[in-house]
């Protein structure tokens, strides 16, 4: 019996003496991390680690290639960045040029001149946005009257070439976009600073659609005042 005492204090001095050596080893352990330098990249990679995704490498320069080519546009820009900013300095918080973060923007022909406004609607039924620009005038003679330009979109950012109809006024400012006949097709609302025959009252041109992206020509409403430069769309009545 004493014997079986003596076995079992020498067990319970060998699990003392282990704990009391892992406990040393933990504490030595903390104290070399904390000792240690610690980045951003540092606390990224080992979260990585465990999670299986992908970071930057410091080492690799942080270089996207692709840049936007939308038809007639010049030839995109490739190769790296001014300075190849590295995925090291960007976590310690180095400053970049816009040029570095932006990719290069394509530049359109507005299908008019002194082009002031712009919206956004699939007015051809592709399900992908297409653009609607209110052009002060069609072109820089003095008559000066506007046009509203309708640019389908590819679905991956850009454009194709503006195809263009008379705004129902002069100094076309602003497009909406909605349905006003209720025959399921967006159409065109415009307003127009001036009338066609240029004196001081405005005007909203209303251009139905058709359904396929063209438009009939634009139908003018006097604005009720002068200079139109607006135009909401609403059931204010509340008959649908």
């Amino acid at each position: 019996m004493s014997r079986m005492r003596v076995l079992l204090r020498l067990v319970v001095v060998l699990i003392s003496l282990v704990a009391f050596m892992l406990t040393g080893l933990a504490q030595r352990r903390n104290s070399d991390e904390l000792l240690a330098p610690h980045s951003p990249m540092d606390e990224r990679v080992a979260a990585a680690a465990g999670s299986r995704q992908l970071v930057p490498v410091p080492s690799l320069p942080f270089d996207p290639l692709q840049r936007l080519q939308a038809p007639g546009t010049s030839t995109p820009q490739s190769g790296t960045f001014f300075g190849s900013p590295t995925a090291a300095n960007l976590a310690a918080g180095s400053s970049l040029d816009a040029s570095a973060i932006f990719l290069e923007a394509p530049t359109y022909d507005s299908g008019g001149h002194d082009a002031y406004s712009v919206a956004l609607a699939d007015v051809n039924g592709d399900g992908k946005p297409d653009l609607l620009v209110a052009n002060l005038c069609g072109d820089s003679t003095s008559t000066c009257a506007g046009t509203v330009a309708v640019l389908f979109g590819n679905g991956d950012g850009t454009f194709q070439p503006a195809a263009s109809y008379g705004s129902g006024g002069e100094s076309a400012y602003l497009v909406a976009v909605a349905d006003v006949n209720g025959d399921g097709k967006p159409d065109l609302l415009v307003a127009n600073a001036f009338a066609s025959n240029s004196n001081t009252n405005g005007t909203v041109g209303v251009l139905l659609g058709k359904g396929d992206g063209t438009f009939q020509p634009a139908v003018a409403y006097g604005s009720g005042g002068v200079g139109a430069q607006s135009v909401a769309v609403a059931d204010v009545n509340g008959d649908g």
